[in-house]
C-alpha cells in the first residue's frame, strides 16, 4: 500500500515540479507533456495500473517541431504497453544495449526498435500519411516517379532521430495493411526513408521471428513473421539522422504509376503550421486540446471541424499565433472527425481524431 501511494505521489511530483521517475510508477491518463519540456524515467514505468481518465495508461508529448519527450534513461525499463496503454508522443533513450520504444497514435501501439548504443535516440508513431509530411514545394514540382521509383505506405511513418549508428526494426499488425502493399508477397516488404529530397530504400530484411513488443528488452517471440503481423529489421547500422522519416514501403508496381501525388496539406509561402491533439481518442469532442503553432501567418486562421460526411460541423478564428485551443464544441457521436488549422492565405492542415462510443 505504502509503494503504491509513494508511486502516485512520484508521477505527480514529476508532473508538476520535473522530478526523476526512480520506482515502478504506473501511467496514468490524460497526462500530457507541453513543448519543451521533458519527463524523465529512471525505473521502470508499468503501463495500465490506473482506471483514471478518459485513456488510463497512454501518456501524451506535444509532437511539433519543439516536442514534449519522455526519457528513459540508462537502465530505465518499461511493461506492458499496447494499443490502449502506450506514449503517444516522442521517447528519448540512454540505454547502451539497445531499446524498444512504447510508441502509438490515435489509439495504435506501433513500437519501434533500436539496436546498439541507443543513447539520445529519439522517435515517435504517425498514423498519418508520410507523403502530406514530406518537403511539400519540392514534391509539388517534380512528378511521382521523378521523386521516388517506390510505393510508399500511406497509412503510417516514425520520425527518428539521433547521431548515434543503430540498427532500427518497425513493427506492423494487420491495420498496417501491409497485404496490400506488398500485393500479399511479404519478399517485397522494404523500409524506405525520406531524405530531405528523396524517398531511399534502407537495406532490410524481414525477421523470421516477431519482436516482443510488451516489454523495453530487445527480444524475439515464437511467431513467425506474416502478412498481418510481424516486424523488419535494417541489414547495416543507419544513423537516424540521415532521414527525417520512415515507412513501410516496396520498389514501384509499374512504369505507369500515379503521375502526381495528391496532398490533403496545403502549405502557401514560407507559412509553417504545427498542432497536437490530445486526448486522442477521445469520448466527446468537447475534451479536446489543440496544442498549436503558428510562424509567418497572418491574422484570419481558423480552427475548423469536419465530421465524418465531410461537412463542417465547427469552425472559430484563432487570436493568437501559438497556444493550447480547448474545443467548445461538444459531440459523442462515435466516428472519425478531422481537426485543423487554415490560415487566411489557404495553407491548411488537418489531423484524424477519433470519438469513442461510450
Amino acid at each position: 500500500m505504502i509503494k503504491n501511494i509513494f508511486s502516485i505521489l512520484a508521477l505527480a511530483l514529476c508532473l508538476i515540479c520535473h522530478y526523476n521517475i526512480n520506482a515502478q510508477t504506473g501511467s496514468f491518463g490524460n497526462t500530457y507533456i507541453q513543448s519543451n519540456s521533458a519527463l524523465p524515467v529512471y525505473g521502470e514505468l508499468f503501463f495500465g495500473n490506473s482506471d483514471k481518465g478518459e485513456a488510463p495508461g497512454t501518456l501524451n508529448t506535444n509532437k511539433g517541431s519543439d516536442p514534449g519527450v519522455i526519457t528513459f534513461y540508462e537502465n530505465a525499463s518499461w511493461e506492458n504497453a499496447n494499443d490502449f496503454q502506450h506514449i503517444n508522443g516522442f521517447v528519448s533513450s540512454y540505454s547502451i544495449d539497445g531499446f524498444t520504444f512504447p510508441i502509438g497514435d490515435l489509439g495504435f501501439y506501433r513500437p519501434l526498435i533500436v539496436s546498439g548504443d541507443v543513447q539520445g535516440t529519439t522517435a515517435a508513431y504517425f498514423l498519418d500519411n508520410p507523403k502530406k509530411n514530406v518537403d511539400v514545394v519540392t514534391v509539388q514540382s517534380r512528378s511521382y516517379n521523378e521523386v521516388n521509383d517506390y510505393e510508399i505506405s500511406d497509412l503510417e511513418y516514425w520520425k527518428i532521430s539521433g547521431d548515434k549508428a543503430v540498427n532500427i526494426t518497425l513493427t506492423y499488425d494487420v491495420n498496417s495493411s501491409i497485404s496490400d502493399l506488398t500485393e500479399g508477397d511479404l519478399s517485397k516488404l522494404r523500409i524506405i526513408g525520406w531524405t530531405g529530397s528523396q524517398w531511399e530504400v534502407i537495406p532490410s530484411d524481414l525477421d523470421n521471428y516477431q519482436s516482443d513488443i510488451s516489454s523495453s528488452k530487445n527480444t524475439f517471440t515464437s511467431n513467425e513473421s506474416t502478412l498481418s503481423s510481424g516486424s523488419i529489421t535494417t541489414k547495416d547500422a543507419i544513423v537516424p539522422n540521415e532521414y527525417q522519416l520512415i515507412t513501410f514501403g516496396i520498389e514501384a508496381r509499374n512504369s505507369d504509376a500515379e503521375s502526381e501525388i495528391e496532398f490533403n496539406t496545403a502549405i502557401i509561402n514560407d507559412e509553417l503550421i504545427e498542432f497536437t491533439l490530445f486526448p486522442n481518442p477521445t469520448l466527446n469532442l468537447s475534451q479536446l486540446n489543440i496544442d498549436y503553432k503558428l510562424t509567418n501567418v497572418d491574422e484570419g486562421s481558423k480552427i475548423v471541424v469536419f465530421d465524418a460526411l465531410g461537412q463542417i460541423v465547427y469552425q472559430q478564428e484563432l487570436e493568437k499565433s501559438k497556444d493550447i485551443y480547448k474545443l467548445p464544441f461538444s459531440e459523442t457521436t462515435s466516428g472519425t472527425y478531422h481537426v485543423g488549422v487554415v490560415t487566411q492565405n489557404g495553407s491548411r492542415l488537418f489531423k484524424p481524431v477519433i470519438v469513442l462510443a461510450k
